[in-house]
């Protein structure tokens, strides 16, 4: 942590002391520079949170059109909900709104840039149609989510309004490499939290598969946002006695993710100062291999990566700590092998839909479009 700029350091403690008001103005007089404070805050998903502090108007300019996006975007999911409501459809809202409410008890400070949205897959005809019917697009024939490979190898397929340019990302799948109770749809919506969005009664994620979740996406990010910590903090501070921790480690070792779920607890215990009220757990937190992936986070924070552009190299490294982050060596083939022979729902329709023991024939689709552009691109 030594290396982290006075700049992000600043962003961990305001994001911590948000709710206690003990952070002030003076917090300010430490020559920090403002113009990199703007950026690093942005890009970290945090800018809302210091929108009691005073800055330059930049801050305040910015902060307002989050909360217009995040307000808009809640409305349509509000109406989203109440149109299937009508159908006697349920969808489990991941993220997005529902998180900000959930866990900020306010939609305008956890800036979100689409909705996920996680339906049962006899409802996913249902729910595509009725997002047509309200002018979203999807860049995929809806015909490919009944296409079984599609199901399988994928998770969602993204829609997307023209004239607001909400996006909505509906998903049949709650993490593709689910494997365990994660992958139970059936039980995520039997189990389902209650939050109150608007006076709208939404549900939500089980509080345990939740939190479990957000430390897979983070994890598998490198944790390269902020505002992903933040939402296990404030989570935690909320949930902290209602947590089932015994379920909760059992569930990481089920999805093997174990390394995953450490990860984001090691960050709220050593950087939050939040106390992981479980023995077992605590003592795994110890562990070597979580103390590199933790300082590995960090050394990324400090080298400014959330500011960078996703390019070849920082790919590679992603792919590196994805790897790390995996215990079972057939998971670390899998991540090889998807970054190797990588496929696309446009590959798998643009042939003709083969039975499952021919699925591997999904692969030389893509070859075969590749070479063709190589053609083209020679000529």
């Amino acid at each position: 942590m030594q290396n982290l700029s006075k700049e992000l350091l600043f962003l961990l403690d305001y994001s911590q002391d948000y709710f206690n008001h003990t952070l002030h103005e003076s917090s300010l007089d430490k020559q920090l520079n403002l113009d990199y404070l703007f950026s690093l805050a942005l890009a970290n998903g945090v800018l809302p949170l210091l929108n009691k502090t005073n800055l330059p108007t930049i801050f305040a300019q910015e902060n307002s059109i989050i909360q217009k996006r995040n307000f808009l975007m809640s409305a349509q999911l509000l109406h989203l909900v109440y149109l299937l409501k009508q159908k006697d459809i349920n969808i489990l809202p991941i993220k997005g709104p529902l998180l900000g409410q959930h866990a900020y008890k306010n939609i305008s400070i956890r800036p979100f840039s689409d909705l996920d949205i996680l339906v049962q897959r006899e409802d996913l005809h249902e729910v595509s149609q009725t997002l047509l019917s309200l002018g979203y697009q999807s860049k995929h024939l809806i015909d490919s989510i009944k296409h079984p490979y599609v199901l399988k190898k994928f998770s969602d397929i993204s829609f997307t309004h023209p004239q607001t340019g909400v996006i909505i990302e509906l998903h049949w799948k709650l993490i593709k490499t689910a494997s365990a109770e994660l992958s139970n749809i059936k039980a995520l919506f039997k189990n389902s939290h209650t939050v109150f969005l608007q006076n709208m009664k939404l549900k939500s994620l089980p509080l345990e598969e939740e939190f479990l979740y957000l430390c897979i996406h983070a994890a598998k990010h490198r944790f390269e946002r902020i505002e992903w910590m933040n939402d296990l903090y404030f989570l935690l501070k909320e949930h902290k006695r209602d947590y089932n921790w015994q379920k909760l480690l059992m569930m990481a070792k089920n999805e093997k993710a174990l390394m995953h779920y450490l990860l984001g607890l090691k960050i709220l215990e050593s950087d939050y100062k939040k106390e992981i009220p479980h023995l077992k757990t605590k003592e795994l937190l110890t562990q070597k291999k979580i103390t590199t992936l933790y300082q590995k986070v960090w050394d990324l924070h400090a080298q400014d990566y959330v500011l960078k552009e996703k390019k070849q190299g920082i790919r590679y490294m992603e792919i590196f700590f994805s790897i790390q982050l995996e215990e079972s060596y057939l998971r670390k083939l899998s991540i090889l092998k998807t970054v190797i022979f990588p496929l696309y729902i446009d590959d798998i329709l643009s042939i003709k839909q083969l039975p499952a023991s021919l699925s591997f024939l999904y692969y030389f689709a893509r070859l075969k479009r590749i070479f063709k552009k190589a053609i083209i691109n020679a000529e």
